[in-house]
């Protein structure tokens, strides 16, 4: 309020003379009392009456008001959206009577979701993705080949003449006949330039050899020859048999030229047998058969019978199947090495005791093949190989030699020499000759180990780098002798025999090129492949050129990417928001404000550097549920510092429990040092004592036991005795830098007890005191610590949930409560509430900026000692 407009200043000047003359006291108090009335302050309560009304038509100005007139205009116009806003709250004020008008248009939404989250919501109906039969665009094409182009009565043979004609109305010049040209196309048959023209409104029979006119937008007069007799369809009257697609077709006319047709379509049979010519190498009854090529499909076979009489390798190979990697960073002075044949295997076992070995056999060449499946639709012979061992093949053992050519004046017992080519590695082959003619030429080749303990026919041999072969003799000569084949090797020649009265009967004749000038039908000649019998006859067209009708798109088709309707989401009154958010921060929103009536929402979390597409391949959340592939769970940042969660009271409201159940995700940033104590996730305990109620980790804490990086859950009873333990297994061992589950519960009263890590069963030692309970009555909580701020924790951790119910968690369903098949987080509901159905004693995550803590006592929210940060990375991300 300005000086001029103060009441206080003209109170002197309105009193009579008198007044001020003997009454100064009384004008001085009339204008303290207006200038008390024309205080101003921000602050609504306290500012005076006549300054408010003076100054009421700035107030109203939200631009002008005070923050306290400001936040009544937002109580009262803005009711319904969050008091945290991305959005310039004053513009906001502005523009809500036009938000108000369009709600339930996409402009509204898009205002919405600008002004909570600063992003921008894209829209899919999924209607438009519904199947209806029928709907398809059936289009028929027509055409005209024209030649001797006039642009002005100047020859035009080219592309730019040739467009000359486009969007014009054309007329025959003896016909009468009229089109539409709607597009033009230059195209090559047979190496000869094609002018097309196509139509569209066609009234009227278009004549051979007529020409066509018309005057385009730039008022040039056009005209064309038309070239029709052209080669129309070619239909199949007696198909032969053993035709393949690509045939040639031969079409023969004393008139026309440039017509060229190919087979397309013959018909398809089965595999009815496979004939093994040559067997390869180290295969066993019943090994896979796999088919390739010939254009059909679902053969199937097996290996039939193998030689196994060791005439080509031996019938049985024991296999070592222990791996290195099982044992890397074992201690080489441990008490036991856990290998399986030998659990007590230490350093002074021989090594050959402890390896694990398993038999291979019976095998050897493959003498037949069943056929387990025929298959369908071969139009030629499919090719056959079999599949041997993985573990037998990469090991490169040679099992087979090719005598290319036995010499003469070899001995029984010659031995082979084997030298590796560049590029070959493999070592320990030994063979000798164990068969000879008369004038000694070698007829057999019996493989052999070099020495107790190896394998017949060595080792790492590659099928690309074959070794050479000599075979060392005292007067044998000019024996060529050759790898034929390693074990689990050896694609078999293979003959297949097809049902032959019906494959390759021809059944459709492609035109490729439909030539000119054909006064009537030529004669077609299929005598020159397949069986030379079938027949078919040709038609030719004459002036426009009908071609087949065709779909435009796939709308319409069972193959099409349509949905069927359903009563959910692919249905007329539904609509999907895709936006970078989870749709448990809008859903309320929505539907307190923008819904339209009778619509169903759902929700599209997009990814960063995704495109916003309408066939989207990303899982949606339906307005009614949470989707774990859309739960974004943030996690919490704990270090050594200074950083963990206390409160001065006990978890939940119950003082003892026989049963419970524990979630948490953790990522360690080092684990803990080896025969240190603990570090804690979650603590519950009295000052000055053991816990009561404890999850923790620790590397060898318990050295009698040697625990390595495991997990311990621990409880005690109210004098403090041990009633649960529990300790994840070594197979399951926790990693830094990692994000892992740690999912456990018991039940103390029928002795139940349940550790997963990271969805695999991990429990180890167990302590599982009967009928017994675990004491809640505690005066301190932790999260991160115990109660002396010691044992803290070090990395990142989220949903934590624990309760003092009893799931059964050997129950895959109810692991999926707490974690996805996909190693993910599941949301647990806003309190924790979704597993049980009812809240937990503790729940903590953290969502946007605000920690939550437990909804089930504001006794047990936590207090944080230091600074609680968000981590760079969170389980939802790994």
């Amino acid at each position: 309020m300005s000086a001029n407009t103060l009441i206080s200043n003209l109170i002197s000047s309105q009193l009579p003379d008198f007044v001020r003359a003997d009454h100064p006291n009384f004008v001085a108090f009339i204008e303290a009392y207006y200038e008390y009335l024309e205080q101003s302050n921000t602050t609504i309560q306290l500012g005076k009456t006549v300054e408010r009304a003076k100054n009421m038509r700035e107030y109203i100005d939200i631009d002008r008001t005070i923050d306290g007139f400001a936040q009544k205009f937002y109580d009262e116009f803005l009711a319904l959206l969050p008091k945290d806003t991305a959005a310039d709250k004053k513009l906001l004020l502005k523009n809500i009577k036009d938000f108000y008008r369009a709600r339930g248009t996409e402009k509204s939404f898009r205002f919405l979701f600008r002004a909570l989250f600063n992003k921008e919501p894209e829209f899919y109906y999924p209607k438009s993705d519904i199947l209806i039969a029928s709907s398809g665009t059936w289009f028929i094409e027509r055409s005209l080949r024209v030649g001797t182009i006039l642009v002005d009565a100047v020859s035009s043979n080219t592309l730019e003449g040739l467009q000359s004609f486009e969007n014009t109305q054309i007329t025959g010049s003896t016909s009468g006949a009229t089109a539409i040209v709607e597009r033009v196309i230059i195209s090559y048959e047979e190496g000869s330039q094609i002018f097309e023209l196509y139509l569209s409104n066609a009234l009227g029979t278009f004549e051979n050899g007529e020409t066509i006119t018309t005057t385009n937008v730039d008022d040039e007069d056009l005209s064309a020859v038309i070239l029709s007799e052209q080669l129309s369809t070619i239909s199949v009257t007696e198909g032969g048999n053993s035709y393949n697609i690509g045939d040639t077709v031969i079409i023969e006319s004393n008139t026309g030229t440039g017509a060229a047709a190919t087979v397309s379509a013959v018909s398809r049979g089965n595999v009815s047998a496979v004939f093994v010519n040559l067997g390869g190498a180290g295969f066993r009854t019943n090994d896979v058969v796999i088919f390739t090529g010939g254009g059909g499909t679902g053969a199937a076979a097996n290996v039939g019978a193998v030689l196994s009489n060791n005439y080509y390798h031996a019938n049985t190979y024991n296999i070592n199947s222990d791996l290195i990697l099982t044992y890397a960073n074992t201690l080489m002075n441990i008490a036991n090495y856990a290998f399986p044949a030998y659990a007590n295997a230490n350093a002074n076992t021989v090594l050959s005791d402890a390896f694990t070995n398993f038999l291979f056999g019976p095998t050897g060449p493959i003498i037949s093949i069943d056929i387990t499946a025929a298959g369908n639709d071969y139009i030629s012979l499919p090719t056959a190989e079999p599949v041997g061992n993985t573990r037998i093949k990469n090991l490169g053992i040679i099992g087979r030699f090719n005598i290319n050519n036995g010499g003469l004046g070899y001995s029984v017992n010659d031995r082979l020499q084997f030298t590796n080519i560049p590029g070959g590695y493999g070592y320990g082959a030994n063979a000798y000759v164990s068969s000879v003619a008369g004038n000694g030429m070698v007829q057999h080749i019996t493989i052999a180990a070099i020495a107790s303990g190896h394998l017949p026919g060595g080792v790492g041999y590659n099928p690309n780098y074959y070794p050479t072969i000599n075979v060392a003799s005292s007067g044998g000569t000019g024996a060529n002798i050759t790898v034929a084949a390693l074990l689990g090797y050896g694609t078999p020649a293979t003959s297949l025999t097809a049902n032959t009265s019906t494959v390759g009967v021809l059944e459709t004749i492609t035109i490729t090129s439909r030539g000119l000038n054909y006064a009537s039908a030529p004669t077609i000649n299929l005598t020159t492949t397949g069986s030379g019998t079938a027949q078919a006859v040709a038609t030719v067209s004459t002036g426009v050129f009908v071609y087949p009708g065709r779909y435009l798109d796939d709308t319409g088709f069972p193959s099409g990417f349509n949905f069927l309707q359903d009563r959910d989401y692919y249905q007329n009154y539904s609509y999907v928001i895709k936006v970078r958010e989870s749709i448990d921060n809008y859903r309320q929103f929505l539907k307190d404000i923008l819904a339209p009536a009778g619509m169903k929402l759902f929700g599209q979390y997009m990814l960063d550097g995704e495109a916003p597409i309408d066939d989207a391949t990303i899982t949606f959340a339906e307005s009614e549920i949470d989707l774990e592939t859309l739960y974004v769970a943030n996690a919490v940042s704990f270090n050594t510092a200074n950083t963990f969660l206390y409160a001065n009271t006990q978890p939940g409201n119950s003082n003892l429990s026989a049963q419970g159940t524990f979630s948490v995700w953790i990522n360690l940033n080092t684990m803990p040092a080896t025969n240190t104590a603990q570090t804690y996730i979650y603590f519950a305990g009295n000052t000055n004592s053991s816990p009561r109620f404890a999850v923790s980790v620790a590397n060898n804490y318990i050295t009698s036991n040697n625990f390595t990086n495991y997990v311990k859950i621990e409880g005690r009873d109210v004098t403090g005795n041990v009633v649960l333990d529990l300790r994840s297994n070594t197979a399951t061992n926790l990693r830094p830098n990692v994000w892992m589950h740690i999912l456990s519960s018991w039940n103390l009263t029928v002795g139940n007890s349940h550790l997963y890590i990271t969805n695999v069963a991990s429990q180890n030692a167990v302590t599982l005191t009967a009928a017994s309970n675990v004491t809640h009555n505690v005066t301190f909580t932790g999260v991160g610590a115990d109660h002396r701020g010691a044992g803290r924790f070090n990395g990142c951790m989220t949903e934590l949930w624990y309760d003092d119910t009893y799931i059964n968690l050997s129950n895959v369903t109810n692991r999926q409560k707490f974690i996805s098949n996909d190693i993910l987080p599941v949301s647990l509901g806003a309190n924790g509430a979704t597993p049980t159905g009812t809240v937990p004693i503790q729940y903590l995550r953290y969502a946007n900026v605000a920690f939550a803590n437990s909804a089930s006592n504001p006794s047990n929210n936590l207090s944080i000692a230091g600074t609680i940060t968000v981590c760079n990375t969170s389980p939802t991300s790994t």
